[in-house]
């Protein structure tokens, strides 16, 4: 970061400092809507392991299945 950018930033806190401003920002500019919830395929699961796997913490989730190869392209990095 540039010596000026750095000053504006620094200027700034000093100034919200002295009028009484909250310095951390508001709940809502820094929340993160909640993480999806993952399940296994336990049919991919035996057919890799056998049947002898046992499987822990099966929920009883209804499994959304994408079968088009474009969308698992998308979420790939």
């Amino acid at each position: 970061m540039d010596d000026e950018k750095r000053k504006k930033i620094n200027e700034d806190i000093i100034k919200r400092l002295k009028a009484g401003e909250p310095l951390q920002d508001t709940s809502d500019k820094t929340w993160f809507p909640p993480r999806p919830v993952v399940q296994k395929d336990q049919e991919l699961v035996k057919k890799l392991y056998g049947n002898d796997i046992k499987i822990i913490g099966v929920n009883k989730l209804e499994v959304v299945k994408n079968d088009s190869k474009e969308a698992s392209d998308e979420n790939r990095p």
